[in-house]
């Protein structure tokens, strides 16, 4: 394997799998390799292992050097990113947060739900018998109890339901009228298929909670046999999978209720309303929408060492800009519920520090890698992907390399699509050059020494050894 498709392999794995963690109780400091003013511990090269034990499958001798010269370079790349300043950069702070506040709401999901939910035999035949049978619904679905509680006393006062829905279904979860159709039983929310599985045609059933901030009012129209299902032992697994993805929302749904009620999670009357006008603010090319001032609370939660917080449209801005996915802005309910869910994510990261989730060791590392990977990401940019070039005389020299020896057609006549190809096989090959020579340097300017002895003693944390591939 070449140095600079080793390094990508390394920066690969530093992205995507240096978080695979060991789980013992006590951790191998002993240091393996001293890279400038870094260390490379038996800890970091044996997680390092479980997280590419695909990569390298044979050869344990030359396996260990390849993946100890993989963390040495991802080392001397900290290096150079720590003398330029890069590693206390203010964005790296956005993705620290960012980072161990997602790591610690996954540390409070296995603490709260450790194993794979159980489905018994008689849940899975339960089921597949439903699957028998196809229901045809017609809803209400709001985005708060009370919207969801008015609706079902206009219906009961002798409203039309469709009329009712229309005037209810404005956040798009459902269409307007919420006819929903035929659908076989099962497929609904769990909590609505409970209530109308075995309902009679035309009970008026909810309010009903569907999960989340979304309430259900729904009337059963009719009930028929489907032509045909498959046997239970061909669903089997699929149903098994279902019933234990639902009992898991179930769980994290049981959660964010015990969340809000013990944090007291309010949203602010006036809330929705600022969080619309900013989002007016901000498409009013006219400049007349005056935005509101950031400080403006969204939602308030009482916090164990800071008393009553506010989320406030500053948090949401930030969220925003951190990736989260903003609310439908056309519909009240909409922006509601979207609020509340962003303060949960607050109550969540709350609530993991509250059970000391954050000195996990294994949580603490898991934020040191991944703010690694974005600094080794930021410098890679910088010096390979940015200053990669290609000209027509580097697409040339690439044609006549590739081509040697052999009878092709001249390179200007050469097809377009075939041209495009050919550029990025040379972008490629000067990526990697790059990449080499930058790696050189950094060799050059930290000194690397590693503890050959302690090296050969270390086991490599792999499954299996299969053999290498043979040749012809």
């Amino acid at each position: 394997m070449s140095l600079s498709r080793q390094l990508r392999t390394s920066i690969a794995l530093v992205l995507g799998a240096a978080a695979v963690l060991a789980l013992g109780a006590c951790r191998d400091q002993r240091v393996l390799a001293r890279v400038g003013s870094r260390v490379v511990t038996v800890d970091d090269f044996t997680d390092y292992a479980r997280a590419a034990r695909n990569r390298y499958p044979w050869l344990p001798d030359s396996t260990k050097r390849m993946l100890l010269d993989d963390l040495i370079r991802r080392e001397l790349m900290m290096n150079e990113a720590q003398a330029r300043g890069i590693t206390s950069d203010t964005l790296l702070d956005a993705i620290r947060r960012t980072t161990a506040d997602n790591l610690l709401g996954e540390a409070l999901g296995r603490q709260i739900s450790p194993a794979a939910p159980q489905v018994s035999d008689d849940e899975i035949a339960a089921y597949h018998r439903g699957l028998g049978t196809e229901l045809h619904l017609q809803v209400i679905a709001t985005l708060d109890s009370s919207g969801a509680i008015a609706a079902k006393r206009r219906v009961l006062a002798g409203e039309r339901f469709a009329d009712v829905a229309r005037a209810y279904n404005t956040s798009g979860i459902v269409p307007p009228d919420g006819d929903l159709g035929w659908h076989t039983a099962g497929s609904a929310a769990p909590a609505l298929d409970e209530r109308v599985r075995n309902a009679k045609v035309g009970t008026l059933v909810g309010p009903v909670n569907a999960g989340a901030d979304t309430w259900i009012v729904a009337v059963l129209l009719g009930r028929r046999k489907t032509a045909e299902v498959p046997p239970l032992s061909q669903l089997h697994d699929r149903i098994q999978a279902l019933l234990a993805q639902r009992k898991q929302q179930a769980v994290v749904q049981r959660l964010v209720s015990d969340l809000r009620a013990e944090y007291h999670l309010t949203l602010d009357p006036a809330g929705p309303q600022a969080l619309f006008t900013l989002a007016q603010a901000q498409n009013d090319t006219s400049g007349t929408t005056v935005a509101p001032d950031p400080g403006v609370a969204l939602a308030h939660y009482d916090s164990p060492r800071e008393g009553i917080v506010s989320y406030t449209l500053a948090d949401a801005l930030g969220d925003l800009r951190n990736g989260a996915q903003g609310p439908d802005f056309s519909s009240v309910p909409s922006i509601r519920s979207w609020i509340l869910s962003r303060a949960v994510q607050k109550l969540v990261v709350l609530e993991a520090h509250r059970r000391l989730l954050d000195q996990e060791p294994e949580v603490q590392r898991a934020i040191r890698d991944r703010v690694d990977g974005a600094v080794i990401q930021s410098l890679y940019e910088t010096e390979v992907l940015r200053a990669a070039q290609v000209t027509d005389d580097d697409l040339r020299a690439e044609y006549l390399r590739r081509t040697e020896g052999r009878e092709v057609p001249p390179f200007e006549a050469m097809p377009a699509e075939m041209r495009e190809q050919l550029r990025e096989l040379t972008l490629q090959t000067r990526r990697e050059q790059l990449l080499r020579a930058f790696t050189e340097t950094l060799y050059r300017k930290y000194p690397v020494s590693v503890d050959e002895p302690l090296l050969k003693r270390v086991t490599l944390p792999l499954a299996t050894s299969p053999a290498p591939p043979q040749n012809g």
